[in-house]
């Protein structure tokens, strides 16, 4: 795989710490390939809150756009580089199960979601797989998720000159 994604949410506690992190990345040539997204939790302008109850599994491999498509509640199509979504997982009775946030990475796609669902919704992934060419992995481990405020959000999709809801940052 060769990009990363953060998706970040912190509080004033943590917010010099996260720049720092941010900064660092972003002065390597490596971190090119980052990809930062960026939620709103009514947070000051400048504040940044790490999330420590998210995990993120990989899902990737040439299959998986399809894979996902056929047992998520949203439509996997809708998602790329621009573009992330909230989607869930049901019983075919209707039954809630899991739900998590899809981010486009570039072999596949991470799912954002509840750090005490993350075993269990790897494990169910995997016994969907079949013979899809499709790889799962807890990459929890690896990332941080955050969030930061609307206003912060706005600005930097003025720098950049984005208009849309998820940036690569």
């Amino acid at each position: 795989m060769n990009s990363k994604a953060i998706v970040s949410l912190a509080d004033a506690n943590y917010f010099d710490l996260l720049l720092e992190l941010i900064n660092s990345i972003k002065s390597h040539k490596e971190s090119k390939d980052i990809s930062i997204c960026i939620l709103d939790a009514g947070l000051d302008s400048d504040q940044i809150n790490i999330l420590k109850d998210r995990g993120i599994i990989s899902v990737l491999g040439k299959d998986s756009k399809e894979f996902l498509q056929n047992i998520i509640t949203n439509d996997i199509n809708i998602v790329n580089r621009d573009n992330s979504i909230f989607s869930g997982i049901f019983t075919p009775q209707g039954k809630y199960l899991y739900e998590f946030f899809i981010i486009k990475s570039d072999d596949g796609y991470f799912l954002d979601c509840s750090e005490e669902f993350v075993v269990e919704l790897k494990v169910f992934l995997e016994k969907y797989k079949l013979n899809s060419d499709v790889e799962i992995k807890d990459i929890s481990g690896k990332y941080v998720v955050g969030i930061i405020s609307n206003e912060k959000f706005e600005e930097i999709k003025k720098e950049e000159n984005k208009t849309t809801q998820t940036i690569i940052y």
